[in-house]
């Protein structure tokens, strides 16, 4: 294996995730649109543009560390974290509005 293995597939890991990011708020959006509360839909795909916004940043600066082999800190991970958490909740909302 090349020794820059590893660095490819965290990288990729991260596109992946972007990508499942993506495709979630698209399905966001969706069942948005669908509800009759316009107030719950805007802000719900507001909230869910404003997440996958933050992840795209958090997986951007990751990649970029990776041609450091940092670490990726704490408040990284929790921020990825809480970002998924959001997409979560919004599904929920979405879902019992």
């Amino acid at each position: 294996m090349p020794p820059d293995s590893a660095p490819q597939r965290t990288r990729l890991s991260w596109r992946r995730t972007t990508l499942s990011a993506t495709a979630v708020l698209v399905l966001l959006i969706r069942l948005a649109l669908l509800q009759d509360n316009r107030a719950v839909a805007i802000t719900v795909t507001a909230l869910g543009a404003l997440s996958w916004v933050t992840l795209l940043a958090v997986v951007q600066r990751r990649i970029y560390a990776l041609g450091q082999l940092a670490r990726p800190s704490r408040w990284i991970l929790i921020l990825v974290a809480a970002v998924c958490a959001c997409f979560g909740a919004l599904g929920v909302v979405l879902a019992l509005a």
